[in-house]
């Protein structure tokens, strides 16, 4: 039977793997969330079974380790071979810092290599103390999305396994819409199955199907979702260079800042956006983005927030831009054009400029602004 993925794919990251923990180090394998962590991890251990003889140790972190620290240091200490931890992110959660910590500083002394599988971008750290995330990025893979040729490959092993005809226009299309993430390709096939007269487009707007994609979604962190949320929206937000580069290692967007996925591009344009003002911060979606904003636009967001309805006049705002003495000098025009430059600073966020309102014979409101 074909293989689940092409060796060629495959070798070169086990290989990577593999010198890792032959240099006695731990490393991160970071990919994106529910990406087929315990295929890759039982692949892995084929192939060390196969070119080497010695294969690694798995542990459970949830269930062997996290919920006792005296019994994650006995195992570290009894283990005399490689050491596979699964599943990482768990490491991340607020309540799971002093495990965490145990855990990164015994992996960091354990002489044997380790490798720790994540399902979240690099950035997921950043709330982690220094100390820790140091030691559990000494060094970083990134498991991308599969591409066409993977997903090719993958779509083939099913329809063997399962006893699919799948044709290469099917295939383009269930590519196009996944973006090569392998639990939403197996969910695919399997609705296929079930009922080959079902039609892709179908099986695309099906409940399951858009549950699966809502379960990525939310497991993304929030200024990832935020980023996409832009590029999905036609527009790519000043602050997202770091979670940009997160979302192109994981093979979500390509290189021309497009999101690969069909199904993720829909839900980005349809998430909710929500702004916040809050002692004079500006928040979207919970992501503090006040600098993004100049000091006139922040008052505009102030006139707008402590305004009924979000409904503010002209003098209001002109109040708001200038002081006494230059609102003496200050024209329709000049408020027109501020009030257009804050909307195009909106519209680098992915809000959409229509979202504030001319209201005739009164002056605007902001449809957006959250209490």
């Amino acid at each position: 039977m074909k293989s689940a993925l092409p060796s060629s794919f495959t070798d070169p990251i086990f290989a990577s793997w593999q010198r890792a923990l032959e240099r006695n180090e731990v490393c991160a394998v970071l990919a994106a969330p529910f990406s087929g962590r315990e295929r890759r991890i039982q692949g892995f251990l084929e192939w060390q079974q196969q070119t080497n003889g010695q294969v690694a140790s798995c542990a459970h972190l949830q269930t062997d380790l996290l919920i006792d620290p005296e019994k994650c240091k006995s195992f570290f200490s009894q283990a005399s071979t490689p050491l596979i931890l699964s599943p990482g992110e768990i490491l991340l959660a607020s309540d799971a810092v002093e495990y965490a910590y145990v855990l990164a500083q015994l992996a960091y002394d354990y002489h044997k290599g380790v490798l720790i599988f994540f399902e979240v971008p690099k950035l997921a750290f950043d709330d982690l103390p220094t100390d820790v995330s140091s030691k559990l990025l000494q060094n970083c893979s990134f498991l991308p999305l599969l591409g066409k040729k993977e997903t090719d490959h993958f779509i083939a092993h099913l329809a063997e396994r399962w006893q699919l005809s799948v044709s290469d226009k099917q295939s383009q299309m269930i590519y196009e819409h996944t973006g090569g993430h392998m639990w939403l390709i197996k969910e695919v096939l399997r609705q296929f199955a079930d009922e080959q007269k079902q039609s892709l487009s179908t099986i695309f707007s099906s409940a399951t199907l858009k549950w699966k994609v809502q379960k990525i979604w939310l497991q993304l962190p929030k200024q990832h979702r935020v980023v996409l949320t832009s590029i999905g929206r036609g527009t790519i937000a000043e602050h997202s260079g770091p979670v940009l580069d997160d979302l192109q290692q994981l093979g979500f967007v390509s290189s021309s800042h497009q999101i690969k996925s069909v199904a993720l591009r829909e839900i980005s344009q349809d998430a909710q956006v929500q702004i916040r003002y809050e002692n004079q911060h500006i928040y979207f979606n919970d992501i503090d983005v006040t600098s993004v904003f100049t000091a006139k636009e922040r008052n505009i967001f102030a006139a707008f927030y402590s305004a009924a309805d979000r409904r503010v006049t002209r003098d209001a705002l002109a109040a708001a831009l200038w002081s006494e003495q230059e609102q003496s000098e200050y024209t329709e025009w000049a408020l027109d054009k501020a009030i257009s430059r804050f909307k195009k600073k909106l519209e680098k966020l992915g809000i959409a400029k229509s979202s504030v309102v001319t209201i005739r014979d009164y002056g605007y409101q902001f449809k957006v602004l959250q209490s």
